[in-house]
């Protein structure tokens, strides 16, 4: 059985987050660190640029430690548990592709779950996505979504919704070897999540906003979706961790908007950009209320702040301001930008993430839509952006600054105008 130190105070305890480098991960860690705990983060690599955010944070230098894991290697996630309180199991890909999202998914998932019961952790805390609750067309419109419900993982197959099959797939690993091993298990299961980045590298989900502000989404779907702060995803994890009486999932969830409304507020405070102004034609609907953050709210006092706005978390997160030729400046967190992109590369013809990657100059990425090049050098003298020129992905040249860059010193990310 789990020890119990339910009744430790924060600073006594120590607990891990795998992926401690994503979106909901960096907030989580935050959080944790602001509280007092002693946090062990997995990443794939600790010398990684893309998780310097997290050696920022304050209470980090004195109880942070990164460790070399990976979710498919059980011993290295063994070894990171070992010695810990708790367990944030955030660590998941996001892609359709099936061969890349089921199997992490579902066999890290398990790793996790299983180096918890060895360790003899005193709880799991999962997260897990609304794409493992509503997913279902044979579900009556009359009943309203609640965490009893279930995607159906056919469904989610026949319609190669593999992001979704593999999330919910990987929660039902979860529950049932948590089950078998004795594992005190709690599932947090948000529904599409914004607000501000931490980390230096772009989260899916900004994506659901920019499309409509780079003009490649020439029309809206006739639906809604509902939207949560990342803050209060975050939070839900650290309070379903330490309340005692906590179990089973938990949807968390702030406000519904029509896809009509986003577009609407994206166009008030954007009116310069390319904001598509009707609908697709497409009958949408939702099978998801927005009651069903409430019991989140009510039952561990999480002051859900309502989101004014999809523009509101646009502006926490990037400001785009015109700079003549070059199309768009970037202010804020740069790589926010090549979400816009689809094709990206560095040091030759070396294809990499969508995150863009490392070279020998730093931090680049192509941005092929807007046909921009924008990066960091290396050396932390500042970011730049520029006009993407022919031939930069081949022949081994490095994406550097260059002639027409347009640069912003060290520190000024975040503030808007033109350095």
């Amino acid at each position: 059985m789990p020890y119990d130190t339910s009744s430790l105070p924060c600073q006594d305890q120590t607990v891990c987050v795998t992926g401690a480098g994503g979106f909901i991960a960096s907030w989580i860690v935050k959080l944790l660190l602001e509280k007092g705990y002693s946090v062990k983060g997995t990443v794939r690599n600790p010398a990684d640029p893309k998780n310097s955010h997290l050696r920022e944070l304050e209470g980090a230098q004195e109880r942070l430690t990164l460790c070399k894991a990976d979710v498919l290697d059980y011993e290295s996630l063994k070894e990171a548990i070992q010695g810990c309180d708790g367990v944030f199991h955030t660590a998941s890909p996001v892609t359709d592709d099936p061969e890349q999202m089921v199997e992490p998914a579902v066999n890290g998932t398990k790793n996790v779950i299983m180096a918890a019961a060895e360790a003899k952790v005193r709880r799991v805390v999962f997260t897990s996505s609304i794409g493992t609750v509503y997913m279902d067309p044979n579900r009556s419109p009359d009943v309203v979504v609640d965490e009893s419900c279930w995607s159906d993982l056919e469904f989610c197959k026949s319609t190669k919704n593999w992001y979704c099959y593999g999330k919910t797939l990987a929660e039902q690993v979860a529950w049932y070897v948590a089950k078998k091993k004795g594992v005190d298990l709690v599932v947090v299961n948000p529904v599409m999540v914004l607000g501000p980045l931490l980390q230096p590298t772009v989260n899916a989900s900004i994506g659901h906003i920019l499309k409509y502000l780079t003009g490649s989404a020439k029309t809206y779907a006739n639906s809604v979706q509902a939207y949560v702060h990342v803050r209060d995803v975050a939070l839900a994890h650290v309070l379903v961790f330490e309340t005692p009486s906590a179990s089973g999932r938990y949807i968390c969830a702030e406000r519904m908007l029509h896809r009509g409304e986003v577009v609407e507020i994206l166009a008030k405070f954007f009116p310069e950009y390319p904001i598509p102004t009707n609908d697709g034609g497409l009958c949408g609907f939702s099978m998801l209320e927005e009651a069903v953050g409430e019991g989140l709210a009510c039952g561990f006092g999480l002051a859900i702040v309502v989101v004014e706005g999809a523009a509101m978390v646009v502006k926490a997160l990037v400001v785009f301001t015109p700079i003549g030729s070059y199309g768009y400046w970037l202010c804020g967190c740069y790589p926010v930008l090549a979400a816009a992109g689809g094709s990206f590369g560095v040091d030759g013809d070396e294809e990499i993430g969508e995150d863009g990657e490392w070279g020998e100059y730093g931090w680049g990425c192509i941005v092929e839509e807007l046909g921009l090049v924008m990066g960091s050098n290396d050396d932390g003298g500042g970011y730049w952006v520029r006009e993407k020129k022919m031939g930069l992905q081949c022949g081994g040249e490095k994406i550097k600054p260059g002639k027409g860059s347009v640069l912003w010193p060290q520190g000024k990310r975040g503030t808007t105008g033109l350095y």
